[in-house]
C-alpha cells in the first residue's frame, strides 16, 4: 500500500524536509527518507526541489530587493549549510530545480564578476 493514499504531496513534502534538515549532525540520504515515508528515491528527490523552489519563491516575495543568488546564498545560511564547504554548497544547490539553479548560477556569476574588476 503506498503512503500517497494517506498523506496529500504537501504533507509528504513537509515530512521530507523536516526528515532531511531535522538532523543537521546526521542528515538523511534520498534513500533513507524514500525508505522511511515509503515513496521512491526520485520522488525524495522531486518532492525536495519542488519544496526548495516554494521556499525560494516565498523568500524573493519577502526580500524585493534580493537577486537569485543572494536569496539563494541566505537560504543556505537559514538551512545551515556550512558556508565554507564547497561540497555541501554544491549538495544544497543541486535541491533546487534546473531552472531555479540557472537563475542563481547567472546572478552569481554577475556578482562575481563585480568584484573581479
Amino acid at each position: 500500500m503506498s503512503i500517497r493514499k494517506h498523506f496529500k504531496e504537501s504533507e509528504i513534502e513537509e515530512m521530507t524536509m523536516d526528515m532531511l534538515f531535522e538532523q543537521t549532525s546526521n542528515p538523511m540520504t534520498g534513500s533513507q527518507i524514500a525508505k522511511e515515508v515509503g515513496i521512491t528515491r526520485q520522488a525524495v528527490s522531486n518532492t525536495l526541489k519542488r519544496a526548495m523552489d516554494k521556499v525560494f519563491a516565498e523568500v524573493k516575495k519577502l526580500e524585493k530587493g534580493m537577486d537569485n543568488f543572494e536569496v539563494a546564498v541566505m537560504m543556505s545560511q537559514i538551512f545551515g549549510v556550512e558556508q565554507d564547504s564547497e561540497e555541501e554548497l554544491k549538495k544544497f544547490f543541486k535541491l533546487f530545480k534546473p531552472a531555479t539553479r540557472k537563475k542563481i548560477e547567472e546572478d552569481g556569476a554577475k556578482y562575481l564578476s563585480k568584484f573581479q574588476k
